[in-house]
């Protein structure tokens, strides 16, 4: 594939487009890290780490009163999900348990 068709390639509005980026450590911090790592992949775990580090960052931006509207019902949005999830999570676990006596 030649640099013209890459570029005439472009994804959809409503397409993930996966980001790339490259990591500056030496080689022994690299080696150690892939070591703790595992299974895991790369990606992976640097997409945790992004992710953990805008829910920072929105977080902090919160609570100085600093987030628009729209990031305000996003952050509701999420909120519900991550609940509904955990929910989710919940009755799994407790169907796995047997009957609690209290």
């Amino acid at each position: 594939m030649g640099k013209g068709e890459r570029r005439r390639n472009v994804a959809a509005p409503s397409q993930t487009v996966w980001q790339t980026a490259r990591v500056r450590v030496d080689d022994e911090t690299w080696a150690e890290w892939r070591h703790v790592l595992g299974e895991r992949s790369v990606a992976e775990a640097l997409g945790a780490y992004v992710e953990l580090e805008v829910a920072r960052a929105r977080k902090r931006r919160a609570s100085r009163s600093e987030i628009s509207e729209r990031e305000a019902v996003e952050v509701l949005e999420r909120i519900e999900a991550t609940q509904a999830t955990l929910e989710k999570l919940v009755n799994r676990l407790e169907g796995r348990l047997p009957l609690r006596r209290d």
